[in-house]
């Protein structure tokens, strides 16, 4: 009698508990955690969020590129100088890759007293993708972490080879979208 009430009351613990003694039937691939990821992707709000803020700055920059290529004009055409453009959108596209404008010339900037500290430091500096991509990154890995989901990929019988590998192909995806917003924005934009 004993024993049947044991086994009961084990039997009603495993239906509860999503706790099966029974062995997985099938192992899942590869290209099914390569699915998880793109699926937690599509759903990532900071994504999205930080695209958006990759985007407004393109636009941001195109408008300053293209106010400052104006004033350098206006001020050629009222002093009789010739005019030579401050920066093009392909310099501008180079950017994100940290290459600074430094094709810019100086004569240029010294030309325009008013602008030209304003117009040195943005151009000798650049828009940090790299970083942004980092964050954006940290956040997706991050949650891995938090939510113990490589605990989960391990028990499912992911390797650890599988599971980094994985999560580097998102990471590439993350930042060559990253790069593909800003160069995109420039061109549609610009």
């Amino acid at each position: 009698m004993e024993n049947k009430a044991m086994e009961k009351k084990d039997s009603n613990r495993e239906a509860f508990s999503g706790f099966s003694r029974e062995a997985k039937t099938h192992r899942t691939s590869m290209l099914d955690l390569l699915k998880m990821y793109f699926y937690r992707l599509y759903h990532s709000k900071i994504v999205y969020i930080v695209y958006g803020v990759v985007a407004l700055i393109a636009i941001i920059a195109i408008i300053v590129l293209f106010e400052t290529n104006a004033q350098v004009k206006k001020n050629a055409a009222e002093t009789g100088g010739t005019y030579a453009p401050v920066a093009s959108i392909s310099q501008l596209a180079l950017w994100c890759f940290s290459i600074p404008l430094t094709s810019l010339s100086s004569a240029t900037l010294i030309a325009q007293a008013s602008l030209s500290t304003v117009v040195t430091m943005v151009v000798t500096t650049y828009f940090p993708v790299g970083f942004l991509a980092l964050l954006v990154i940290a956040f997706f890995v991050g949650k891995d972490w938090r939510n113990r989901t490589f605990r989960n990929q391990i028990l499912a019988g992911h390797s650890r080879l599988e599971i980094y590998l994985c999560a580097q192909i998102i990471t590439l995806i993350i930042s060559l979208g990253l790069v593909a917003v800003w160069e995109l924005t420039l061109w549609v934009f610009g």
